[in-house]
């Protein structure tokens, strides 16, 4: 596998869908008139997937990086989940768009926590 531990290709994987879901969903809320969301999900997917592909050569940093990335993104629709009562926001397309982001977000949050870990400690190098 690269020389990369089994746990960090699932994290890369998570990662990496939850990137594509949030290019996916900046694009969905573009078509409904928001280029913020086009260029903030666009970006954050980008991130992501840099992220994802980063787990082969920087696992620390990658996944570092993912975590703030996920964190970033469920702090964000976070709010959203709290500006109505919920059961009004979770039968509007926001409110679905919102969880769907959070649940991702946590995934990725675990999955790459899980990650660096269980990382294999490295030896000093001998001077």
């Amino acid at each position: 596998m690269c020389g990369a531990a089994t746990v960090q290709v699932i994290a890369a994987g998570i990662t990496a869908l939850y990137g594509l879901i949030s290019i996916v969903g900046g694009y969905i809320g573009f078509t409904k008139g928001s280029n913020a969301s086009l260029i903030a999900g666009g970006i954050a997917g980008v991130l992501l997937l840099v992220c994802a592909g980063g787990v082969y050569g920087k696992p620390t940093w990658a996944l570092s990086s993912a975590i703030v990335v996920a964190l970033a993104l469920v702090g964000r629709f976070v709010g959203t989940l709290f500006k109505d009562p919920i059961g009004q926001v979770l039968n509007e397309g926001r409110g679905i768009t919102a969880y769907v982001m959070i649940v991702g977000g946590v995934s990725v949050i675990v999955a790459a926590a899980l990650a660096l870990m269980a990382a294999e400690p490295r030896a000093p190098n001998p001077s």
